[in-house]
Parts: structure tokens; C-alpha cells; sequence
């Protein structure tokens, strides 16, 4: 079995220790944490560089499967510890720059896609490097704009609130949500709309108890058949109910503008749909999918009736130690929530 290998700035690393890499899904950014012992170079001079994890596990690979920016580098007499953020890291975060929107200076009538083609171009990337790459980038369905936004954000963040809200209602029975992700190519990390797929659609892998599954667990959380829905314009209250409460009350609360009051209906009963196709969260310590990206679909056989069928991947852990080898951990079906999203009622 080859070893992975890490480059730092164009420079291989041969001393690597351990790392562990998380896609946490959710429009969280992905991140490394690596140690290397005897580093050969000045730990003050790695901030802010980009760092390339090439897996290996099987064959040498072509295309990293993360690429991110050092964001914190801790040292030892023996052991160097690098923590690094995938690019979206230049436009969120504490050390990204603020963009102000106002009456006059604003992306009034661009939508997501093209206001973050506009602010990277314009402010990340240079004629000479491309820090994210924008070949993929695309819109969402319904192409929801910037219309109106006004105040002080990140990018990434106003972005993210935007895109958190919109669903592909094409299907009115299966709403897909989007989520931002990176897609690594040859020369740098592109940036992504994912949509959802729908699980009739093919999957990417098959797994089973003799076949990828070490182990496994599950929960079933109680499905939501209320939404309570907060018009941030009026601050007016409008609840929906759909179906029974067969395990109790269990609501939803959310936030968002309307135009009316049909709209804001409509909106939560596609979120109470959303959230009945997401009752099973399922984790697998698993020994293969280590490159399957985020929300494909996994076809899961252990005998229960259920789990067996096809999920959506929702996070990804990996992790490696010179001495043990690699674990791979896969989370299926529930996204990352705020307890102030999911309330059971008193």
C-alpha cells in the first residue's frame, strides 16, 4: 500500500506522522490537521501557504483530495502540527475581508453564483494565481438574487444565509436543498452549488457488512410534521402543520422574508418534507469510499429494514497515523442542525 503524500508550497514533506481530514458538510469548510516530525523548514513562514493531501490508498494519485490554506501551526522540539482550512477560508472567516452593501454600492440583481464570481475574481484571485477556482461554479434553479441586501458580511457568509433558504421544488414531494462544496482539480480548488440528488437517481457505491462496512450505527429522530415560520420583514408568526405526530409534537422553527402569506406556507411545507426525508442518521466506520464526495448516493445493505436502501453522504472523516494506517468514518442522511432549528414544543 503506497503512503500518502504531503507538498507544502510546491515541496514534498516525507516526514508525515498523522493527520486527520474532515468534510463536515453543512457549508462548514473542510479541514486538515497534520503532524510531521523533523520538518526540514521555518515554521514562521508557513502561514498562509497552501498545503495538497494525496491519499495513495491503493494507487498514486493524480488530484489531491483536499487542498487548503495554513491557518495554524503549532511546534514542538521534535513534532510540527499544521491546521489548515480549505480556500473558502479567504472568504469567510475572521481574516477575510468585510464587503459593505449599500444603497449605492451593492450586487442588486446578481445572483449567487455571479456575486461570487464578481467579488473572487475581483478580490481573491490575481492574473498570475488562482486561489479559487470558478470553471464549476453555477446558480441555483430558481436563480434567488441579491436584491435588497444592505449591511456589512463576509462573502461567503451572506452567500451561505441566501443559499440555506432555497429549495429545487421541481419535485414538489421531494424539495432538494443546496450546499456550497469544494471540487479539487489538477491546478487548485474549485468552488461548487451542490444540489441534492434525488435518491432514485444512480448511486456511486454499494455497501454491505461484507463489503466497505466494519460497523455501524443509527438513530431515528422524531419526524417533524410542524413548521413555525417567522416573517423577518412583518416579525409575523405563521405555523403549518402536514401529517400526523406519531412519536409527539415535534417542530421546526424558522426564519425568513415573504412576499405573503401563501408564500410563507408553501416554504414550510416543503422544509416539513425536507426534514421527513432525513429521520435516519446513520455512521459506518467503513473500509472504502475514502474519495466519495459529499451528498452522493450510497446504496447501504446490513439486514434491517430500516437502514437498507440508498443515502445521501453528509460528512466524511479520515483519518492516518504512520502507524496504524488509515480509518474512514461516513455519516449518512442528517446534516449538521442548531438546536434552535429542531424544538419539540413544551
Amino acid at each position: 500500500m503506497s503512503s500518502p503524500q504531503v507538498v507544502i508550497d510546491g515541496v514534498e514533506q516525507v516526514n508525515l506522522l498523522s493527520f486527520e481530514l474532515n468534510f463536515s458538510g453543512g457549508n462548514q469548510l473542510n479541514s486538515c490537521t497534520m503532524k510531521i516530525s523533523l520538518p526540514d523548514f521555518d515554521e514562521n513562514t508557513l502561514f498562509g501557504k497552501i498545503i495538497e493531501l494525496y491519499l495513495n490508498n491503493g494507487a498514486i494519485d493524480n488530484i489531491p483530495i483536499y487542498r487548503g490554506i495554513i491557518k495554524e501551526v503549532r511546534t514542538s522540539e521534535t513534532v510540527i502540527t499544521i491546521m489548515a482550512t480549505d480556500v473558502r477560508g479567504l472568504i469567510l472567516g475572521k481574516q477575510s475581508g468585510d464587503i459593505k452593501l449599500t444603497d449605492t454600492d451593492n450586487y442588486d440583481g446578481f445572483s449567487i453564483g455571479q456575486f461570487l464570481k464578481k467579488h473572487i475574481t475581483d478580490n481573491i484571485n490575481t492574473s498570475s494565481k488562482t486561489y479559487i477556482g470558478l470553471d464549476y461554479l453555477n446558480d441555483t434553479s430558481n436563480l434567488v438574487n441579491l436584491t435588497g441586501q444592505r449591511g456589512t458580511f463576509k462573502a461567503l457568509d451572506l452567500a451561505t444565509t441566501i443559499l440555506q433558504e432555497e429549495f429545487d421544488d421541481t419535485d414538489n414531494d421531494n424539495p432538494l436543498s443546496y450546499m456550497f462544496d469544494i471540487v479539487e482539480g489538477p491546478l487548485y480548488s474549485n468552488l461548487v452549488i451542490k444540489k441534492q440528488k434525488l435518491l432514485k437517481e444512480q448511486v456511486a457505491m454499494n455497501m454491505s457488512l461484507t463489503d466497505g462496512i466494519a460497523k455501524y450505527n443509527y438513530k431515528r429522530r422524531p419526524i417533524a410534521s410542524q413548521v413555525s415560520v417567522t416573517d423577518k420583514t412583518t416579525d409575523r408568526l405563521y405555523t403549518t402543520k402536514l401529517g400526523n405526530s406519531p412519536q409527539g409534537p415535534v417542530s421546526a422553527s424558522i426564519k425568513r422574508k415573504f412576499n405573503d402569506p401563501a408564500q410563507a406556507n408553501r416554504y414550510a411545507i416543503l422544509h416539513i418534507k425536507k426534514l421527513q426525508q432525513e429521520v435516519n442518521e446513520i455512521k459506518i466506520d467503513a473500509t472504502k469510499g475514502h474519495h466519495l464526495g459529499l451528498q452522493s448516493l450510497v446504496y447501504i445493505s446490513v439486514g434491517k429494514d430500516d437502514i437498507d436502501g440508498v443515502h445521501r453522504l453528509v460528512s466524511k472523516n479520515i483519518t492516518y497515523k504512520d502507524t496504524k494506517g488509515y480509518s474512514l468514518k461516513l455519516s449518512f442522511n442528517k446534516n449538521p442542525i442548531k438546536v434552535s432549528d429542531y424544538l419539540s414544543p413544551q
